[in-house]
C-alpha cells in the first residue's frame, strides 16, 4: 500500500523478507529503548529471538512495516490473543461465555524522523485491515499514560477503553479494544 497524500510519500507492506525481519527487531529494540521500561514480564528478548514468531500470518499475526524509499521508519504488529483474553475473564469471572476471535495490537512505533507524517495512523488503519480480513472480531491493545498521542490516534480509530485483559506489572497501564465491523 502507498500512501501518498503526506508530504513526504511511504509504503506499508508486510514483513515477509529476512531483511523486514531485521528490520522489525531494530524497530522493536528502539521502541524498547524509547519506553525505557524493563519488558521481561512479556519475554521481550524471547520474542525478539524469535520474531515473526507470535506474529507469523501461520500463528494469525502480521508485521507491518512502513518505509520512506528504502529506509524502514515504522511499525506495527498483530497476535491472536484469544485464548489469552478467555483464560483470564474466565479466571476472573468476567467472561461471557462467547468466545470471540481477538487479535492484540503491538509495538506501535515510528522513527522520530518520520513522525508527523501519517505513518503511524496508516500503520494502525492497515493493521486493522489485516485484522478483518483474518476474521478477528475484536482488536485489543495497551498502552501508557505518558503516551497521550498513542492514546489519541487509538481513539481516532475506534479505539474505547476495556477492561483489564491480561496480568501486567506495569502501572496505570490503559486496555483498549475495537469491536471490528466486517466492512471496514
Amino acid at each position: 500500500m502507498t500512501v501518498s497524500n503526506t508530504p513526504t510519500p511511504f509504503t506499508i507492506h508486510p514483513a515477509r523478507s529476512p531483511h523486514d525481519v531485521a528490520a522489525t527487531a531494530a524497530l522493536f529494540r528502539a521502541y524498547h529503548e524509547w519506553l525505557n521500561i524493563d519488558l521481561s514480564f512479556q519475554s521481550f528478548a524471547a520474542e525478539l529471538a524469535s520474531l515473526p514468531g507470535k506474529y507469523a500470518p501461520s500463528a494469525g499475526g502480521e508485521i507491518l512495516l512502513a518505509r520512506v524509499d528504502d529506509e524502514v521508519v515504522g511499525c506495527i504488529a498483530l497476535r491472536d490473543v484469544s485464548g489469552v483474553v478467555a483464560d483470564y475473564t474466565s479466571r476472573n469471572g468476567s467472561g461471557s461465555g462467547r468466545r470471540s476471535k481477538i487479535a492484540e495490537v503491538k509495538r506501535l512505533y515510528t522513527l522520530p524522523a518520520a513522525r508527523g507524517l501519517g505513518v503511524g495512523n496508516a500503520l494502525v488503519t492497515a493493521v486493522m485491515d489485516v485484522a478483518r480480513r483474518r476474521g478477528y472480531d475484536e482488536v485489543r491493545l495497551d498502552t501508557l499514560p505518558r503516551m497521550p498521542a498513542a492514546i489519541a490516534l487509538y481513539k481516532r480509530a475506534g479505539f474505547e477503553e476495556v477492561d483489564k485483559y491480561y496480568d501486567t506489572d506495569l502501572e496505570g497501564t490503559i486496555f483498549m479494544g475495537c469491536v471490528l465491523d466486517k466492512e471496514g
